[in-house]
């Protein structure tokens, strides 16, 4: 369906978008180099509110609020491992090396999230 469609482009613009950014942002020479790629992955991120956000409306139009609050509780989990995970990976010593795993992990994150969505979306209703 168009709507699908769409849905699935713009969350791909919002995920794959900001995970090239931060593969730009590994080999950034310069920091305004560096803030370029971080604005510019915010601005490709907002594409996700016309993608798996808005989603949530079109498969349950009466339960959206619950069902996104429901997933959005859940994805909230990897906001609460990845300090521990970049402290781990960073260590006592930061290094650009170091650094340069943490965003190519969060760039991986978003290439398997976007896969997951291409794989499993869908904008029929349900609920």
């Amino acid at each position: 369906s168009p709507r699908l469609t769409v849905r699935r482009a713009a969350t791909l613009v919002g995920l794959l978008g900001p995970a090239a950014c931060l593969l730009l942002l590994i080999g950034a020479g310069s920091a305004p180099l560096a803030i370029a790629a971080v604005n510019l992955s915010f601005l490709l991120g907002a594409a996700t509110c016309s993608g798996y956000m808005a989603n949530h409306a079109d498969l349950s139009a009466g339960y959206a609020g619950l069902t996104f609050a429901i997933s959005n509780t859940v994805a909230t989990a990897p906001g609460l491992l990845a300090p521990p995970v970049t402290a781990w990976i960073v260590g006592e010593r930061p290094t650009r090396q170091a650094w340069a795993y943490v965003f190519a992990l969060a760039a991986l994150v978003n290439v398997l999230g976007s896969v997951t969505y291409l794989a499993l979306a869908d904008a029929r209703r349900v609920l």
